[in-house]
């Protein structure tokens, strides 16, 4: 991903490689951050969060996207259906087949939304909000570094 984003030459952004408990950024140096799809890949969320807070200035932001379990009971099977069966398979048709059978699986590591807003209460944000998309299928969380 870094390579791709070195190609398009974004003016004003620092590209950066690093261990999420151990970011090579100074304290209060960054204004936003922004995860994608990413929380499902540490075995632990808690210190991410307390790193990210750490790295964040004053009035500094965090936006997550990951994905989430829809309420509406059509939209739960329906989307069950599709991540658990129909994603792997064409994932491993056209990918890596190991990545795509871990995908649905990872789901089940993800906290839930009260637990996921404590750990970012207990890391020092405030303003924790979240909205769902796609009828429940994916949520963006965001939060301010006071």
């Amino acid at each position: 991903m870094l390579r791709y984003a070195q190609k398009r030459e974004i003016k004003n952004t620092m590209l950066v490689q690093g261990d999420a408990l151990a970011l090579p950024l100074r304290e209060s140096s960054i204004d936003v951050v922004v995860s994608g799809f990413a929380l499902r890949n540490f075995s632990s969320i808690q210190p991410v969060f307390g790193e990210i807070y750490r790295i964040l200035e004053s009035n500094g932001r965090l936006g997550l996207l990951e994905i989430d379990k829809p309420t509406n009971t059509f939209l739960k099977v329906s989307h069950s259906i599709y991540f658990t069966k129909i994603v792997p398979f064409i994932g491993g048709v056209l990918s890596d087949r190991k990545a795509y059978q871990y995908l649905p699986d990872s789901e089940k590591y993800l906290p839930t939304e009260i637990e996921l807003f404590n750990m970012l209460e207990q890391s020092g944000f405030s303003e924790i909000k979240k909205k769902r998309l796609f009828g429940g299928v994916a949520q963006i969380v965001t939060a301010l570094k006071r």
